[in-house]
């Protein structure tokens, strides 16, 4: 699945992608191709807004926890858009 999100500057000078809006992000995505957002999903730090740029992180559910990776796809203006994928069970 892909999405697209607006990137913020940090003080180094870097631009990312808040790892906050990335989780929220994914779990909006998700509750549109399967109907319902999952119950949490955990992103450990922002997200490099550069394209190939990737995050891993986890997505628990009804007792279960899988991980997912975040990938930066395209950089444009002020955002990002990046795919979603979640590991197979």
């Amino acid at each position: 699945m892909t999405l697209v999100l607006v990137v913020a500057g940090c003080g180094s000078g870097t631009k990312t992608v808040d790892r906050h809006a990335v989780e929220q992000g994914a779990k909006d995505a998700l509750a549109k191709k399967v109907g319902r957002p999952p119950q949490s999903i955990s992103c450990p730090k922002n997200l490099d807004a550069k394209v190939g740029a990737s995050e891993r992180c986890r997505l628990s559910d009804r007792g279960f926890t899988v991980g997912m990776t975040v990938t930066v796809t395209k950089v444009h203006g002020g955002g990002v858009t990046y795919t979603v994928a979640v590991d197979k069970q």
